[in-house]
Parts: structure tokens; C-alpha cells; sequence
């Protein structure tokens, strides 16, 4: 226990010590496994204590590990129909490369990817917590298995449609999570 409490504030450390990461003028690009993971952490439990955190991030692995979503957590997080921007679609020639697609609102299998709202981080802090989680569960594999291979999860105040075909699981924080019936 000490071990992966040393190393959890060694983690924690080095995402302060690389402050231009999460500086006034941050800018995260999703291209990276990392910052993908982070920015799901971020957007889905910011507001939450850190095993909120843990378990966000495991249900996101958990999706990435099951044949019934994309296999990397930057296309676990992007999922979701999109359509082409205005900017690229009047061009016909230019390379699917070349093309600017964007996630069509309110669609998206984590909410905060299309909700229309600008992704930066603003709350430092939240961010820096969010970089040591996704750091920590892509480098060490630490925290997989939290939410006992939950692949869904919804926040306590609401009670959608899709839930009543699954398994809860667990409830941590302000999230209960849930395990597909497939």
C-alpha cells in the first residue's frame, strides 16, 4: 500500500512540475491517449473526490477492452456520429485526411465531447488530478477493475431509459455505474 501511495505522489508531482502542460495557455488536442483519458476524467468528474475519478477512468478502459466499442480511449471519448464542417465539406477534392469533421450535438457516448461548450479546462486543480489518473491507469494499469467491469454510467440525479436493460454495479460520488447485459 505504501508503494502505490509513493507512487501516486510521484505521479501527482511530476503533473505539477509540468505546469506548461496545465498552464493559462493550455491547449489539449485529444490526439493522445493520455489526453484523451484525462479530458473524460476532467469533464465527467471534475467535481468529484478522486475515486470518482478512478472509476470514470475504469469504465473507459473497460469500454476500450469490450468488443462492443472502439479500441482506443481517444475513440471510446470521440464516439458518437459526426458530420463534416462547412469549412472543408465545399471542397471536393481535399483528402478524408484533409477533412474537419465535428460530433453532432447531443449524440456522443460522453456528453461533455458534443455539447457544444468550449473543452479546455479551466479549474487547474481538477486538471491536474485528472492528468495523475489517466497517467496512472495507462502507465501502471493502476485502478482497473474499481467499478467491477462496469461499461456504463449516469449521474444520481437522473434515471434514463438505457439503464433498466443493465446491472448496477456500484454508486461512487454522484455516479452510479452499470454493467452491460450483452
Amino acid at each position: 500500500m505504501k508503494r502505490i501511495f509513493c507512487l501516486l505522489l510521484a505521479l501527482s508531482s511530476t503533473a505539477q512540475a509540468n505546469s506548461n502542460i496545465i498552464g493559462p495557455q493550455l491547449q489539449v488536442a485529444l490526439e493522445t491517449e493520455t489526453e484523451c483519458l484525462a479530458m473524460n476524467i476532467y469533464h465527467e468528474a471534475r467535481s468529484e473526490r478522486t475515486a470518482g475519478m478512478w472509476a470514470v477512468a475504469d469504465v473507459t478502459m473497460n469500454r476500450v477492452k469490450s468488443i462492443q466499442f472502439p479500441n482506443t480511449v481517444c475513440e471510446v471519448v470521440k464516439q458518437g456520429p459526426v458530420y463534416e464542417s462547412w469549412k472543408t465539406k465545399r471542397f471536393p477534392n481535399l483528402s478524408d485526411s484533409e477533412r474537419i469533421y465535428n460530433p453532432k450535438r447531443g449524440q456522443c457516448q460522453f456528453s461533455w465531447y458534443c455539447d457544444g461548450n468550449t473543452d479546455v479546462p479551466t479549474e487547474m486543480d481538477s486538471w491536474a488530478r485528472s492528468l495523475s489518473v489517466a497517467r496512472s491507469v495507462l502507465m501502471y494499469d493502476l485502478g482497473l477493475g474499481l467499478t467491477d467491469g462496469a461499461d456504463h454510467y449516469h449521474t444520481s440525479s437522473i434515471d434514463p431509459y438505457w439503464n433498466d436493460s443493465m446491472t448496477h454495479i456500484t454508486t461512487i460520488g454522484n455516479h452510479k455505474f452499470f454493467k452491460s447485459n450483452r
